[in-house]
């Protein structure tokens, strides 16, 4: 165990060291760049540049080290090991491990080790002007359990608009127009088999086939398909073609079922996980500031003391000066000189530069506020 706790303090002194923190964001910088750029399949290589390039191995084995050593500094405590950031370096460990395992035995494993990349959020903090960043993520901590919640309201809301798709929609997007030869007449287009929606033209039948719209990913044929649909509703993200082929299928009441998924999927869902957030935003932004101001005003005061005692010093030093300058008016029997050096260090004029130096002091500190 003491060697282990030798070995925990060398990696927490390691992990809080500034250098290692700057070297850490300018290697995720460095393999940010490698990752987007276009790597060439040429075997030889001519010059630094490419070398660069094809040398993803040195970054996974230096992020395996790293996160690594940042387990290891981690385990002083549970509240610290317990941590988003330890599951974290667990998780780039094995994918980085994985992907050299997989490399190394031409086991065509995908390389997820691009994972890593998010390890930049660790560091970002540590920089005095972008330690804001901490803010955020308590805001989204702080936000976990009202968007729990807000979660299993979404769920409700999938499962009964789901169920309501599959009632009115299920299987109706399969429906094309076709010839008795077996020709579609537009491969895009929906039809009703009843009175209302789109009405195949002469010399073709509405039939069932065994295709959805967009590469069968657009459907109410069951729950799946229907929440998924639904999904693509409240992203409001090519809702209106999916309107016009339901309305093709039936008819153009449906309108209503599109109503309710974009005011509550849209409009009152995402806006209340926006103001969830945003709340707790605001909330550890005063926290912060009434933090600040606490630190202020204890310096403030720290500061006031310093200055009083200086005065108080000061003023013994006074005294002492004025007991010795009045053994020299008692030696020289000044009666003048001494009558006038009590006024001047009377109780009341003691008091009156005292508050007058205060008084300037607190002028000067609330000037700096």
């Amino acid at each position: 165990m003491a060697v282990f706790k030798k070995v925990q303090n060398i990696c927490a002194k390691i992990v809080e060291s500034n250098y290692f923190v700057a070297f850490s964001i300018v290697m995720v910088i460095i393999n940010f760049f490698i990752i987007t750029t276009e790597v060439s399949d040429d075997e030889d290589v001519d010059n630094l540049y490419e070398i660069i390039i094809s040398s993803d191995r040195v970054f996974n084995i230096y992020f395996i080290f790293e996160a690594i050593i940042s387990i290891i500094a981690s385990t002083d405590s549970w509240k610290s090991f317990n941590g988003f950031w330890t599951y974290f370096d667990f998780v780039v460990i094995f994918v980085n491990s994985l992907y050299l395992i997989g490399e190394g035995f031409n086991l065509g494993i995908p390389n997820f080790s691009a994972i890593r990349l998010w390890s930049i959020f660790k560091y970002l903090p540590r920089i005095k002007w972008l330690r804001g960043i901490n803010t955020i993520f308590r805001a989204l901590k702080g936000s976990g359990p009202v968007i729990r919640d807000i979660a299993l309201f979404v769920i409700f809301v999938f499962i009964f608009c789901g169920i309501l798709g599959v009632h009115m929609y299920g299987g109706k997007l399969k429906y094309r127009c076709i010839n008795e030869y077996g020709v579609l007449y537009d491969d895009e287009q929906i039809c009703s088999t009843t009175s209302s929606g789109y009405q195949c033209p002469e010399g073709y039948s509405c039939l069932r086939t065994n295709k959805n719209p967009y590469y069968n990913t657009v459907g109410f044929d069951n729950i799946f398909y229907s929440c998924l649909t639904i999904f693509q509703i409240i992203t409001m993200e090519g809702w209106s073609d999916i309107f016009y082929m339901t309305s093709d299928s039936s008819s153009y009441w449906g309108f209503i079922f599109y109503l309710v998924i974009i005011i509550f999927g849209n409009w009152f869902i995402l806006q209340l996980i926006i103001a969830v957030i945003s709340n707790n935003l605001m909330d550890e932004i005063d926290e912060e500031d009434n933090e600040d101001e606490s630190e202020e005003g204890e310096e403030e005061n720290d500061g006031e003391k310093v200055l009083v005692d200086k005065v108080k010093n000061d003023e013994s030093g006074v005294s002492i000066s004025v007991q010795s300058k009045k053994r020299s008016i008692k030696k020289k029997r000044n009666i003048v000189v001494r009558y006038i050096y009590k006024f001047v260090n009377c109780d009341f004029m003691l008091k009156l530069r005292r508050s007058a130096i205060v008084n300037f002091v607190q002028k000067i500190l609330h000037y700096y506020e």
